[in-house]
C-alpha cells in the first residue's frame, strides 16, 4: 500500500473515531489529524473540509452494514432461515460496531442533512432492494403470508435491531439490567426472531 493511502487510511480511522463520539459539529479537525499523525494540511489534501470528510465516514459505515447484507444473499437461504439469519446477523454487526450505531444516531440528530452527501444513500438502498426481493421469493412461494407489506417488514426488520442499540444505556438504567451482556443480547435476538417469523409465516 502505498504512503498516501496508508495515511489516507489513518486519517478515516481517527475521524470514524471523533465524529462517532461528538458528531459533525463537535468534532475538531485538529484533534482528527493530531490523532492520524498528520498535519491538517496534509488532511485537507485528501479531503476538501470537514463536511466532506463526515460524509465520505457516513459512506463507509453504510457499505459495511450493505456488504454485510449482500454476504448472506451470496448463498441462498429458504425465506423463512433467510429472516433469522439476516436478524441474527443485524444483531452481531451493530454489536461489533458501535461506532455505526453512534454515527446513525447523530445522523438522525441532524435530521439526515449530510445523508445525501454521500454515497450512503446508494450503499443502503441497494442493500433493502436486495432484502425485499427474498421477502418477494418467500411470498411467491407461499412460505410467507399474502399482502405483507414488504417496505414495512423491511424497516421492522432494521429498526427492531437497531433501537435495542441505540437505546442499550438507557433502558438498562431505567429497567435495571445490563442490556450489553451476552445473554441479554441473545434473549432479545431471539425474541425478536421469533416476533417477526410468527407474524410472517403461513
Amino acid at each position: 500500500m502505498k504512503k498516501s493511502q496508508i495515511t489516507k487510511q489513518k486519517i478515516l480511522q481517527a475521524a470514524e473515531e471523533e465524529f462517532a463520539e461528538k458528531g459533525i459539529y463537535g468534532a475538531r479537525v485538529d484533534k482528527i489529524a493530531e490523532s492520524a499523525g498528520v498535519n491538517k494540511r496534509m488532511l485537507y489534501a485528501h479531503f476538501t473540509n470537514k463536511e466532506t470528510l463526515y460524509a465520505t465516514i457516513l459512506s463507509i459505515v453504510y457499505e459495511r452494514m450493505s456488504a454485510m447484507e449482500e454476504a448472506l444473499l451470496q448463498n441462498p437461504k429458504p425465506p423463512l432461515e433467510f429472516v433469522e439469519e439476516l436478524i441474527c446477523a443485524y444483531f452481531n454487526f451493530l454489536y461489533n460496531n458501535p461506532s455505526y450505531v453512534k454515527l446513525i444516531m447523530w445522523e438522525n440528530l441532524n435530521e439526515a442533512k449530510y445523508l445525501s452527501h454521500s454515497k450512503a444513500h446508494t450503499n443502503r438502498t441497494k442493500g433493502f432492494d436486495l432484502i425485499r426481493k427474498a421477502i418477494e421469493q418467500g411470498v411467491k412461494e407461499k412460505i410467507f403470508k399474502p399482502g405483507i407489506d414488504i417496505s414495512e417488514l423491511t424497516l421492522s426488520l432494521n429498526m427492531f435491531c437497531f433501537s435495542y442499540f441505540s437505546n442499550i444505556y438507557t433502558m438498562s438504567y431505567l429497567m435495571d439490567t445490563d442490556y450489553k451482556k451476552p445473554t441479554e443480547l441473545n434473549k432479545r435476538r431471539q425474541y425478536i426472531v421469533t416476533l417477526i417469523v410468527e407474524s410472517i409465516k403461513i
